[in-house]
């Protein structure tokens, strides 16, 4: 909604970027299921301030070139006109997992991923050790903090084995919280104790969030950024129709200043 209403109506002035409708989706029964109901509600009236519309306990039932069905939870059916869907529905494991599957007789789960032992190798093949999106390990989801502890984990059961010692204990999840980033300098999260939003949610989850990447070049760069945008409010991202991409080379219709028609963009967070 920020890129709609704030950002691309200076560089769109013959499109009417400011009614830009968003539909925020979910089949459970509020948005943020991980995280406190409180940070939950908090979270919703930041969206709905913005003007996201939020339908809850409402499944995409089929999808098209322009339009969607919801099936809502008293079994009616909505269709919305829409050509821009995003969907974010979870991550599948990659096919590699289904062949190391079939390979070790191993089992899979829903969405693909490898059932592996407590220290996360393959039954029968204690040389192949399965992290990240790929294992299913007590339910975890797959997020980067549970890849990252599996992943030292891991480093540290190659390590005992090559220095012939004691294998570490079987892995365990340590749950160190969670965060989510609602949109310019609004954030929920509830880490290391605290349970914050608005901005200084956003606060602790950009440090978190910067000191978790490798490289102070990195962290510099992306601070430096952070700071561009929160001073100018402008954003770099546009998402260009690309039914009119040779249009925009070539000079010919939807072309810059031609007078043809330009193609808006959409902004999720």
């Amino acid at each position: 909604m920020t890129l709609a209403r704030r950002i691309l109506p200076r560089d769109f002035r013959h499109v009417a970027t400011r009614e830009a409708r968003v539909v925020l989706i979910d089949a459970g029964p509020s948005i943020l299921p991980s995280l406190p109901e409180k940070l939950r509600a908090s979270a919703a009236r930041v969206l709905e301030g913005w003007g996201v519309e939020i339908l809850t306990n409402t499944a995409a039932a089929d999808i098209d070139a322009c339009s969607i069905d919801l099936r809502h939870n008293d079994g009616s059916v909505q269709r919305i006109a829409t050509r821009t869907v995003c969907w974010a529905a979870g991550v599948k494991a990659a096919p590699l997992a289904g062949t190391l599957a079939a390979a070790a007789g191993a089992g899979t789960d829903h969405a693909g991923r490898l059932v592996v032992l407590p220290d996360l190798t393959l039954p029968g093949h204690p040389e192949v050790f399965v992290v990240g999106d790929m294992a299913k390990v007590d339910d975890l989801p797959g997020v980067a903090p549970v890849a990252m502890q599996q992943g030292r984990y891991v480093g540290a059961v190659i390590a005992a084995r090559i220095r012939e010692a004691p294998a570490p204990p079987p892995f365990g999840y340590r749950d160190k919280g969670t965060m989510a980033n609602i949109g310019p300098r609004k954030a929920v999260v509830d880490v290391f104790g605290l349970r914050l939003g608005g901005f200084a949610g956003s606060v602790i989850w950009a440090f978190v969030h910067v000191m978790y990447l490798i490289g102070w070049g990195n962290r510099l760069i992306t601070v430096l950024r952070w700071l561009v945008q929160m001073t100018t409010a402008n954003r770099g991202q546009r998402i260009v129709d690309v039914r009119h991409a040779a249009g925009w080379r070539g000079g010919g219709e939807g072309a810059a200043g031609g007078g043809g028609r330009r193609s808006a963009g959409t902004e999720t967070s």
